[in-house]
């Protein structure tokens, strides 16, 4: 069983910390490794018990040499899919009818609302939202009212200086 993401950042966390202080070198940091590990010079091929003391060893490398400890990575805030389609679905100042046309055009015709969408139903619902804010932000959304848009398409810029013809 490998060791998990975050005990591999605050790993090489505390070997910048350790390489920024103590000038620590790859050969050294090998050494630390296979003292710990059973004699393996590499972290590729250890498991989760032996990463954890291995960091456990380094921090208190870390605390003898006086560098002082950083978080590895704040982690990003949590939110919720159903709340990040709310967020989109006010940037792009739609209501709830054109939010259930979009979700309907989305998932084929088979849903119309957030509650009903699962998990990569509504990544693919979000984005699709995101790539309408962009389209938006460059001019070639498709606008049914103008004056609702966020930003309204430039037609001279897009049709080459023509004005737009209606069907």
């Amino acid at each position: 069983m490998k060791w998990t993401p975050r005990q591999q950042r605050t790993y090489r966390t505390l070997c910048a910390d350790l390489a920024r202080v103590a000038d620590l070198s790859e050969d050294n940091r090998r050494d630390i490794i296979a003292r710990i590990c059973d004699g393996r010079r590499s972290t590729s091929d250890i498991d989760r018990p032996q990463m954890a003391a291995l960091i456990r060893e380094m921090e208190r490398l870390c605390a003898q040499a006086g560098c002082e400890r950083r978080k590895a990575r704040a982690p990003r805030s949590r939110i919720n899919q159903d709340q990040y389609i709310a967020i989109l679905q006010d940037t792009l100042r739609w209501n709830e009818a054109r939010l259930a046309g979009f979700i309907r055009r989305q998932t084929h015709g088979w849903k119309s609302s957030v509650l009903d969408l699962t998990r990569p139903e509504k990544t693919v619902v979000i984005n699709g939202l995101k790539a309408e804010i962009a389209s938006q932000k460059i001019g070639k959304a498709r606008v049914d009212r103008p004056e609702r848009a966020v930003c309204p398409p430039p037609f001279k810029a897009i049709l080459g200086g023509r004005a737009p013809q209606k069907k």
